[in-house]
């Protein structure tokens, strides 16, 4: 008859054994997407996700194995695509004449990479509005790399994408070398409206390149970023009106109307409204703006991938 239970164990158990069983070929292609997402993911936050969601008791070293192993994998994986891309360049301008398609090896087994398909290009030229949005995103499933992406809007008022190019980062060398090829594949002599966040050097680099363009911020993302300015200080009512105010101001088909909606904001935050005036009103305001937005004054292409 049992009379009594200990909780506390003297058999060694499953989980303190289980990381013998664990290989470090399996450790590694657990973690393996992990390490797309996060390339500098440490060996201590290997050990204490395996920890956490397998039961398994890694010490220092078979995490950084596995690692090891992984990352060995997965640049495996990656000088092999890399040598593709010639042969895949090849086979889009030969199944898709003249579309574009241009990769340049760059050190450390980087490169860059443009498409542009000829249904793209034609449809842009001759279906859509002289207007370019320039986006980037993290392509997917690797978030190292980064899809520069410009698009237009068709006749229904949905995205047209136009041509994208995959680099390793968002740099301003980068963005010039793609609106260099962009270029060179556009064939129409209309002026055309670019519409961007502006980062990355874009407002000296697009006019460097489309030198008779125009270049316009994107007005979701600047009334985000007016937003992150309102502070909780201000009641609920107070941040909609400020927001209002700006729309307004954005809208605004005279320099009348526009300083008196930019008054309207000082009267709050002089802050504020400096702001606003020392990031050029002739890049976000109608009553400034040189260029043509068409109706179309932000077009979001990240949130159309999935």
């Amino acid at each position: 008859m049992i009379k009594k239970i200990s909780e506390s164990h003297t058999c060694e158990s499953e989980t303190v054994k289980s990381h013998r069983l664990a290989s470090q070929r399996w450790v590694a292609s657990v973690i393996k997407e992990k390490l797309r997402d996060s390339p500098n993911y440490r060996p201590r936050d290997i050990a204490k996700v395996l920890q956490r969601e397998y039961g398994l008791c890694l010490n220092y070293s078979q995490a950084l194995r596995g690692r090891s192993i992984a990352q060995k994998e997965l640049h495996s994986t990656h000088d092999e695509v890399t040598c593709q891309l010639p042969w895949f360049c090849g086979r889009i301008v030969e199944t898709n004449p003249q579309s574009v398609a241009t990769v340049v090896a760059l050190e450390d087994s980087k490169f860059r990479l443009f498409v542009a398909f000829h249904a793209s290009l034609h449809g842009f030229e001759h279906g859509c509005r002289p207007l370019l949005f320039l986006d980037v995103i993290s392509a997917k499933p690797n978030k190292q790399w980064k899809l520069l992406a410009a698009t237009s809007v068709d006749s229904e008022g949905d995205v047209f994408p136009v041509a994208f190019a995959v680099v390793d980062d968002e740099s301003s060398e980068h963005w010039h070398w793609f609106l260099e090829q962009l270029k060179s594949s556009l064939s129409t002599s209309l002026t055309i409206t670019f519409i961007s966040n502006g980062e990355n050097a874009l407002w000296d680099e697009v006019p460097l390149v489309f030198p008779d363009s125009h270049h316009g911020y994107s007005v979701d993302y600047l009334i985000e970023e007016f937003k992150a300015h309102l502070d909780d200080a201000w009641t609920e009512e107070t941040r909609d009106a400020m927001v209002e105010h700006l729309k307004k101001a954005i809208y605004s088909c005279t320099v009348d109307e526009f300083n008196q909606y930019i008054e309207l904001i000082k009267g709050e935050s002089g802050k504020l409204a400096e702001w606003l005036l020392e990031i050029k009103p002739e890049r976000w305001s109608d009553a400034f703006f040189k260029g043509s937005r068409h109706g179309q004054y932000s077009c979001n292409f990240s949130s159309t991938i999935v």
